[in-house]
């Protein structure tokens, strides 16, 4: 069984201040689960789960990944995908845990923080990074050493633990999904 981890490259404002930031390559840190790791996720076959700014923690469902990880980012974002083997007991528990915070907010404070290098966390709250290292270390699966809210995307990306898998640029989602009937 596998997780697979997704970095994006961001190619708007935002992303271009964290990369530059963190000396990273990285802006946005999710992770993906496919249905065979799951079962059968109402009808679809892949699951995105991610802390995103525009819509806090959220979980997008769709029959591809193409689609998913084009939902809610810009247009021609690179994307970097990585694996790692994991038990379905992990699998099931990262995935328990990304579900169970669905719908909280984005953590702004914690992007500050982040950014000026002081702890400024907020319990409920969570940024990319910090929320896909939690669920990990929540299924036993170890990124990277240290606190959840200290981990931004290039600890992510050069976590010993995943390995390269894929790379594709992000679609324009309307058009990916516009075979389906509203």
């Amino acid at each position: 069984m596998k997780l697979y981890i997704v970095q994006y490259r961001g190619i708007g404002m935002v992303s271009r201040i964290l990369k530059w930031k963190t000396w990273s390559i990285w802006s946005h840190s999710g992770m993906l689960f496919h249905f065979d790791a799951l079962g059968n996720v109402n009808g679809n076959d892949w699951v995105l789960a991610e802390a995103w700014e525009k819509v806090g923690v959220d979980l997008v469902e769709g029959k591809t990944m193409q689609e998913v990880l084009s939902k809610n980012h810009h247009v021609g974002t690179p994307v970097d995908i990585f694996e790692t083997p994991c038990s379905s007991t992990q699998v099931a528990d990262i995935y328990g845990f990304a579900k169970a915070h669905e719908g909280e907010n984005y953590d702004w404070k914690g992007i500050v923080g982040f950014i000026a290098r002081k702890p400024f966390e907020e319990s409920g709250k969570w940024f990319c990074s910090e929320y896909a290292h939690a669920a990990c270390k929540h299924g036993e699966l170890l990124l990277q050493r240290e606190a959840s809210y200290k981990v931004n995307p290039n600890h992510i990306g050069i976590s010993p633990v995943i390995d390269p898998y894929s790379h594709l640029i992000t679609e324009d989602y309307d058009r990916l999904c516009s075979h389906k009937i509203s």
